[in-house]
């Protein structure tokens, strides 16, 4: 068996959903399950995402250590329902 193929009967994990225009939207599985978003916050209204957890608690501890690492950055948690793959 050569590597990197998947297995024979293996699921690929992807799931098939829709936004709210009603286009059909192909993601990972493990997209839809990490809603959690650290977002650190740039001048201008900006932001981006710096890291994806799955839960609530998991992210702020996520957050906590960048704010040790960057204190004079902002960042915040918050739970962002992705509608279409990144």
């Amino acid at each position: 068996m050569v590597k990197n193929q998947p297995r024979p009967g293996k699921a690929f994990g992807l799931v098939f959903s829709s936004n709210s225009h009603g286009d059909v939207i192909i993601m990972p599985y493990k997209d839809r399950l990490e809603s959690w978003a650290v977002i650190r916050l740039l001048p201008k209204m900006q932001r981006v995402t710096v890291a994806r957890r799955r839960t609530a608690s998991d992210a702020e501890g996520c957050c906590q250590i960048l704010r040790r690492l960057e204190p004079d950055a902002q960042f915040i948690v918050v739970f962002d329902r992705r509608e279409q793959p990144s």
